[in-house]
């Protein structure tokens, strides 16, 4: 059912599409879309707010996939529309400029905006893990007869941007390779609002930990990729009861946020809501809104390490099934052992010992070295300024 849907939809993009060759594009339109059109989240929401904020000869208009999403954000006060909407058709065919988080196919209409003079690729986070171009899976996926001649029919679902954000020099080539379009370095816009701190003493105040694993197996949603993440927490002791004293004797509270295609099963969901001190969270919330409340970061392949560098604050990478993640999920872009910063973290109780370890004598000299020479390779800048470098970036050469 959904593959007719998508079919439908592809074929009355085609009209879009053709129309879209007599409809000038307008300077000036900027139109931004997310995670699938579902989200207003991530770089593409703090550039939008950005540019609604301080470019007054600009008009930024949000795109939306979800109405529901249309009618709160409009009572925000966020100039949105949906995305087949008359008004949210007519913008994105005068779209001179757009951006998004995924694709301009899933975030947007594809078949409306295709021929923007610019098609800006904001990502979502620096890629430890391989990905598109990178990653073998994906390029065979690509390769596929039907999937070739879906693109040679319906040209808006070829992966093909005109810039695409970069967090540093070094990562430019990694994404040069990836995208197969120009980096640009400006840092991610969704870091703007980080706000770094310096500990007193250099002992770190520590009360809301946050644990972000990534997804396993494919990226989409699927009973496989959540099997992998239970498997990851059973085989690494995720004990709830245990936690929870652990937590309590620490006097810190374990918020757990899953990849958004990942799901913990009923008995764990429940038995962690009957917990006094961990809790889930669902991912409703953009998590970039609330990072100066998290006091320390559990993750392992994901990007968000290196944007919580920024903050300053203590970083535990647990890699509890690193030779079973690269085997069965993706290949990493480097030596995950030479870069973490906290080695030999095996299961849960290796986690927690050095959560005690940072609130009783903070960062080790060792830990302080390796953690500044991450986040000078991974981020060119400190938080903020990001909107504005691409903004002023893309003024540059006339938009």
């Amino acid at each position: 059912m959904r593959s007719l849907y998508t079919l439908i939809l592809n074929v009355f993009q085609l009209g879009i599409f053709f129309l879209s060759f007599l409809i000038p594009r307008k300077r000036g339109v900027w139109v931004f879309g997310a995670w699938e059109g579902k989200k207003f989240a991530d770089n593409p929401r703090s550039l939008y707010e950005h540019v609604a904020a301080n470019e007054v000869d600009l008009t930024p208009i949000w795109i939306a996939k979800s109405k529901h999403l249309c009618a709160e954000l409009k009572r925000q006060g966020v100039r949105v529309y949906y995305y087949l909407s008359l008004k949210g058709l007519w913008y994105q065919l005068r779209a001179d400029v757009v951006f998004f988080s995924h694709s301009h196919s899933v975030d947007l209409l594809g078949g409306a905006v295709w021929r923007s003079k610019c098609r800006y690729q904001l990502w979502h986070g620096t890629p430890l893990k391989k990905i598109l171009k990178d990653d073998a899976a994906h390029v065979s996926k690509e390769s596929r007869v039907y999937r070739r001649a879906a693109s040679f029919v319906f040209p808006w679902l070829k992966n093909q941007w005109d810039f695409v954000s970069s967090p540093s020099d070094f990562y430019s080539k990694i994404i040069a390779s990836a995208f197969g379009s120009t980096p640009v370095v400006s840092g991610y816009p969704r870091n703007d609002a980080i706000l770094p701190v310096a500990y007193k003493g250099g002992v770190c105040k520590v009360t809301n930990i946050m644990y972000m694993p990534t997804f396993r197996g494919d990226a989409g949603a699927s009973n496989e990729s959540n099997g992998l993440m239970q498997e990851v927490l059973t085989l690494a002791g995720f004990d709830v009861a245990r936690l929870d004293d652990a937590c309590e004797a620490m006097g810190v509270e374990l918020h757990i946020r899953l990849h958004p295609v990942n799901k913990l099963n009923a008995s764990l969901s429940r038995e962690i809501q009957l917990s006094r001190h961990l809790h889930i969270q669902d991912g409703s919330v953009d998590f970039y809104r609330a990072i100066n409340d998290v006091d320390l970061l559990i993750s392992d392949y994901s990007s968000v390490i290196f944007d919580f560098l920024l903050t300053g604050r203590p970083v535990i990478m647990a890699a509890f099934d690193l030779a079973s993640y690269i085997e069965k999920s993706r290949a990493l872009y480097f030596s995950y052992e030479g870069m973490t910063l906290t080695r030999d973290v095996l299961c849960w109780d290796d986690v927690m010992s050095h959560v005690s370890s940072f609130i009783s004598a903070g960062f080790s000299s060792e830990y302080a070295e390796r953690y500044k020479a991450l986040r000078d390779l991974t981020n060119k800048y400190g938080p903020g300024g990001a909107s504005a470098r691409i903004v002023t970036e893309l003024r540059s050469i006339g938009f």
